[in-house]
């Protein structure tokens, strides 16, 4: 897992890791929340039914992975 050593740009899409595995979620960085390393909190805005709104979630950054193409 790649480390998350910069700040997460507001608008960046990635993906979601919960419970340590891939839920599906596809969110978007809606706040600039994070601890260095390789899990991290960030505001993420997610669009799934069961959980979509502004939420809090740990999610894991992996260049490549789940660090997407930045959301246009």
């Amino acid at each position: 897992m790649a480390q998350l050593t910069e700040r997460p740009e507001m608008g960046t899409r990635i993906r979601v890791i919960a419970a340590g595995k891939y839920q599906g979620w596809t969110g978007y960085v809606a706040g600039p929340s994070y601890i260095p390393g390789e899990e991290a909190y960030v505001k993420v805005r997610v669009s799934k039914s069961a959980a979509s709104g502004l939420q809090e979630i740990k999610v894991a950054w992996a260049a490549g992975l789940e660090k997407l193409e930045e959301a246009r």
